[in-house]
């Protein structure tokens, strides 16, 4: 019994150990990727779960995947892209391609006028094309780290865009 006892308290050290160390990793990221997933979702309360979904998915690749990361936080904005894409398919909503429009040029000092693209973009967008402006003009990642969040190709991003 002594000896269940000492592996039960190592055990619990290792975890304790393990969760701060994902806490203080997540201290740098943490903000930024709250932002991401409540605009990718549209809304504080879905974002909140999707951020918290990857939060634990994250955290149970911690002993496996985290030393092999360099990019930490390119690793969490995909867990979230990818976890934010399968709940979209298990709610079957649409995702498809964004057709070719006319660009205008509008100027966005106006905050309210700002909101109302963002919510317009979520209303005409897939869920895939909003990550992908997201993280590419919002979060300002590169064309490359983009597709391989989103899985496709940088012509395919430009594309989106």
């Amino acid at each position: 019994m002594e000896k269940t006892m000492g592996i039960d308290s190592a055990f619990v050290e290792e975890t304790r150990k393990l969760r701060n160390d994902f806490e203080n990793m997540m201290a740098l990221f943490s903000t930024d990727l709250w932002n991401f997933c409540k605009y990718v979702t549209g809304s504080p309360w879905d974002g909140e779960d999707l951020y918290q979904e990857t939060l634990i998915k994250a955290f149970g690749m911690l002993p496996q995947r985290w030393s092999e990361i360099t990019n930490k936080k390119y690793y969490l904005f995909r867990v979230a892209t990818n976890t934010w894409l399968d709940q979209c398919r298990k709610q079957k909503r649409m995702l498809g391609t964004l057709d070719q429009l006319p660009e205008e040029s509008v100027d966005f000092t106006d905050q309210l006028l700002l909101e109302d693209v963002l919510i317009s973009l979520d209303k005409h967008l897939t869920p895939k094309q909003t990550v992908a402006f997201l993280l590419f003009d919002i979060f300002q990642f590169s064309a490359e780290e983009v597709a391989g969040i989103v899985k496709t190709t940088p012509g395919g991003v430009y594309a989106t865009l």
